[in-house]
């Protein structure tokens, strides 16, 4: 049983998603000593994930795996499951195995990493049975690190091949060495072996052959070492066909290996040309996004100047529909006049003087006058009848959605002058309150009353407190506000700020929930205990927010959101509060501080 899960690549230690060269050298040295582990009692000591353990499991009788990394060890358990497979965490230079219980030791690039090599064959040499066995590879410098000029932080000291002869010798009566090194090449070899068969490396071009035995120049020295009879060795060709294949037709494609570098530095080159444009594209699309912030500025402020004309012509026609109501009424008032009694008495000459002509008595000549002009006027206007429609069809635009690249400061909407308290102000006090409302202020003192008295108005049944936070206001707010029955009132000594004053007035709060308001916020029944009762309906619920609506009676937000370059905007800005989408619960990115 093996389990899919992998340690990471940590750039020394080897793992089975790794490809390429670091693959075949890993599985040519395991596939050698498999050959040697036939029926044996095996130690691969220094065995990391468990891979080279778990495929000499496949023909040796029992296989330890050691490793001095203990979640190495415990991936090793759980991914390779045999019954003649153990994991052990231990050292190298302590070994958790008995006195000569292992008849093959395999170490595969291990001696290189340990600072005392003398100690380590040592405690290979306590492990192995008499007529026990050692395979061991490790790097030569020379060709791994001399010839190269890379270096390999993880060592601690490599050999030279025959340095790593010589230290084995030193341990063992018997050594055979050998040599690997990854090639793209040919491969010929004879069915059977004769003794006379030499294995060897042929090297050169058209011009001339030569013939060296072993691998020439090989990467990594291995070696098969015994006190006893030296084991026969199966020594070979790791091939893979697929690979070969793509090797051979790079080279077949581009004719060597210099023109495949050239290949790849050109497309190197190429790459970076690219990346250069590609930065340059950015570059462009980061004028062009601040060009259209820049747009979305403008077309926000134009919105804000539209809506400002809109209401000031809105106002005008309403103005201008009540002239025309006035004008009628004079007109009806004037006949009225004329037909009456009382007209008649007082003026009993032009009554006289109406009777004998067979004329309507005449009224007040300068208001006749008048009421004479309007009604020959108005035939000729007949946009006067559709001032309703006019109003409406203003009223109409005014509830329409701007554009979305408007930007989040919103229009400036035209002043207004909040409504007077039509009563006196004051809150009931109570021992223990359930909500504290905390209004931060700095002058507005016309504002914050009229907010004051719509909460007063309409806070029901709700058990709260009122705490405002005067911000060093200079326009009367204090001499006011302090005189307001039932209300809390904090002032600071110097102005400090919007945060700071919220901060503030929810220290000094008693309730078990707090609401920030702005004191230009005019509340509406039922405001309260909405907010209120939505922690009951969303009990992991944090932060409520109410939706806010112009006094023009556009929606200025039912949440808020965060669009992907940072910026925000206010769901539904300027658009009609009635529709459906603004009138269910819902999560948003953030709600407004003004309530």
């Amino acid at each position: 049983m093996e389990n899919n899960r992998e340690l990471p690549w940590t750039g020394e230690r080897f793992v089975p998603s790794c490809t390429g060269q670091l693959l075949y050298e890993h599985l040519h040295r395991y596939a050698v000593a498999a050959a040697l582990a036939d029926g044996k009692r095996v130690l691969d000591i220094a065995c990391g994930e468990g891979y080279g353990a778990n495929l000499l499991a496949a023909t040796a009788a029992q296989v330890i795996g050691v490793d001095i990394a203990s979640e190495v060890i415990a991936h090793a358990r759980q991914a390779y499951r045999k019954e003649n497979l153990i994991f052990r965490e231990g050292s190298c230079l302590n070994i958790p195995v008995e006195d000569h219980s292992i008849d093959l030791v395999v170490s595969f690039e291990t001696i290189e990493h340990i600072d005392e090599p003398l100690a380590f064959l040592q405690e290979i040499k306590r492990v192995l049975a008499v007529d026990g066995a050692l395979i061991m590879s490790s790097p030569d410098k020379a060709e791994y690190t001399d010839r190269t000029g890379a270096t390999n932080p993880f060592h601690k000291q490599e050999l030279y091949h025959e340095e790593f002869l010589l230290l084995l010798k030193q341990h063992f009566k018997r050594c055979r060495i050998g040599k690997q090194k990854l090639v793209a090449g040919s491969w010929i070899a004879a069915d059977d072996l004769a003794a006379e068969d030499t294995f060897g490396t042929f090297s050169g071009d058209i011009h001339s052959i030569a013939f060296r035995p072993g691998v020439y120049r090989g990467v990594y020295s291995l070696a098969l070492c015994s006190d006893a009879r030296l084991p026969a060795w199966k020594l070979g060709v790791y091939a893979n066909s697929r690979e070969s294949e793509r090797i051979w037709n790079l080279v077949e494609r581009f004719g060597s290996p210099e023109n495949i570098q050239n290949t790849v530095a050109s497309l190197e080159q190429r790459a970076a040309r690219q990346a250069e444009v590609l930065a340059q594209l950015r570059s462009h699309l980061g004028e062009l996004k601040s060009q259209l912030n820049s747009s979305r500025i403008g077309l926000t402020r134009t919105q804000a100047r539209v809506d400002e004309l809109t209401g000031d012509l809105r106002r005008q026609l309403l103005a201008t529909k009540k002239l025309t109501w006035l004008l009628s009424e004079t007109e009806k008032s004037a006949a009225r006049l004329r037909a009456s009694r009382r007209w008649k008495i007082a003026n009993p000459f032009a009554a006289l003087k109406a009777f004998l002509s067979g004329r309507e008595v005449e009224g007040y000549g300068h208001l006749e006058k008048i009421v004479s002009d309007y009604l020959q006027w108005r035939p000729h206007h007949p946009e006067v009848y559709k001032i309703d429609e006019q109003i409406g069809g203003l009223e109409h635009r005014s509830l329409a959605s701007p554009p979305r690249l408007a930007g989040p400061n919103g229009s400036t909407a035209a002043p207004i002058t909040p409504p007077a308290p039509t009563k006196p102000i004051e809150f009931p006090v109570r021992d223990s309150v359930d909500v504290s409302v905390i209004i931060p202020v700095f002058n507005q003192l016309q504002f914050t009353q009229s907010s004051l008295a719509s909460i007063q108005d309409n806070q029901a049944d709700q058990s709260l407190e009122v705490i405002v936070v005067d911000d060093s206001s200079t326009d009367g707010t204090e001499e006011t506000l302090r005189r307001i029955p039932g209300l809390v009132y904090l002032r600071n000594e110097e102005n400090v700020g919007f945060v700071a004053s919220c901060n503030r007035g929810a220290a000094k709060a008693r309730g078990n929930y707090l609401v920030f308001l702005n004191n230009d916020t005019v509340v509406t029944a039922g405001w309260l205990s909405a907010l209120r009762e939505t922690f009951q309906f969303e009990p992991h619920a944090g932060l409520v927010g109410s939706k806010l609506i112009y006094p023009d009676g556009r929606l200025q937000e039912a949440g808020g959101i965060i669009w992907r370059d940072g910026s925000g905007w206010n769901r539904g800005k300027f658009d009609d509060p009635r529709k459906p989408e603004y009138n269910f619960l819902r999560e948003v990115d953030y709600c407004s501080a003004a309530c």
